[in-house]
């Protein structure tokens, strides 16, 4: 890829992000950190289509060498892999870029992280009904023997009535009671999972709960790939982040504008997470002043340092221009198929004409 064709730097981005994500590991003075690692840690192709000048795996680096101070687990959505009523999609939902239904992708990327020194051992399955049909009973248990073969270990964490409203926060006992404990002790918590939407921040909620009831007063942090904090929420590379991620119905929202901060933006499950996660310590450590304690909105929970790696912002407003229709296109033939709902086309469609008004033709 020439100059004219390169809008981003891989290697000044993983310099930035790698910075700063040590820096916040090294600000909870010892304490233990549960880390959810936002996007595809490999393979990231939405990344490197975006970002043209990306690396797909370049985030398994830093991955890798968080598991020298870490346990890292990897995360999938029940109602990725089984069908209804409490699958998410008609017929499971499917990674774009491998073809593969979200449990086998499971399994892939697996494999694959062997090969960038990321062994794997842990998988916990979210949002884990708590009275699945006996098919769906049949497919857990498919899933958890193809995890067995590999090696891998499977845990459960089950849905969560209300989530993600905040007062779930006082039931926590009887929400999170019953939920398989991962963490180890003097180690941080890493967490990624095969996609958008897998319920890693619930499963990382659980864990930080059982550390407060221990006496333990954990550190979070939320490395952060898209949407993109820094830039304004209709920026082109969180455009595409929506289109990417219609079937989940995120919405990308600016939160702060002002001259001493400039632009801080979220979206709207991390909103919510952050109301939880506030909720969860102002419960369990009253009176203290943890690191938790002193964030004061969301844009506070994540490390996100990707404009650091653009260098040609024409260039990725135009890869930008064409995911959008990539994924418009995609959506038409699925709806078309029968395996994605109109809605996710429309909202694909709403997010494209808010590209053009901002960059147009």
């Amino acid at each position: 890829m020439n100059s004219k064709e390169q809008g981003f730097d891989t290697v000044k981005y993983l310099k930035s992000q790698s910075f700063h994500i040590r820096d916040r590991l090294n600000a909870t003075n010892g304490s233990q950190v549960f880390m959810e690692f936002g996007g595809k840690p490999f393979d990231d192709q939405h990344a490197k289509r975006v970002l043209p000048g990306y690396d797909a795996d370049c985030k398994a680096q830093l991955l890798s060498s968080l598991m020298l101070v870490g346990k890292v687990v990897m995360v999938v959505n029940a109602r990725d892999i089984l069908l209804p009523e409490h699958g998410r999609t008609l017929l499971g939902r499917v990674r774009d870029d491998s073809g593969l239904r979200y449990d086998h992708e499971t399994v892939r990327l697996i494999k694959r992280g062997r090969d960038l020194n990321l062994d794997i051992k842990d998988v916990v399955v979210s949002v884990y009904p708590k009275n699945p049909s006996d098919q769906n009973k049949r497919a857990m248990d498919n899933f958890r023997e193809e995890l067995f073969q590999e090696g891998v270990s499977m845990h459960r964490h089950y849905e969560i009535d209300g989530y993600p409203n905040a007062s779930i926060v006082k039931n926590s006992d009887e929400v999170f009671g019953q939920n398989d404990v991962v963490a180890q002790p003097n180690l941080h918590l890493i967490v990624f999972s095969p996609g958008g939407g897998s319920g890693k921040f619930g499963f990382i909620l659980s864990e930080i709960y059982h550390a407060l009831r221990n006496g333990q007063r954990p550190g979070f942090v939320k490395f952060e790939t898209f949407p993109v904090l820094t830039v304004a929420s209709d920026h082109a590379l969180n455009l595409a982040f929506e289109a990417a991620t219609a079937d989940l119905k995120n919405r990308v929202i600016s939160i702060c504008s002002d001259p001493a901060r400039g632009i801080c933006t979220t979206y709207d499950k991390d909103f919510e997470n952050y109301q939880l996660l506030k909720a969860l310590f102002a419960k369990y450590s009253v009176g203290e002043n943890t690191s938790v304690d002193q964030m004061d909105d969301p844009t506070a929970m994540s490390v996100n340092r990707i404009m650091d790696g653009v260098i040609n912002e024409s260039v990725i407003i135009e890869a930008c221009r064409i995911e959008i229709q990539k994924r418009i296109k995609r959506y038409e033939r699925e709806a078309a198929n029968g395996i994605e709902r109109q809605a996710t086309l429309d909202r694909a469609q709403e997010i494209n004409v808010v590209f053009e008004k901002k960059y147009g033709n």
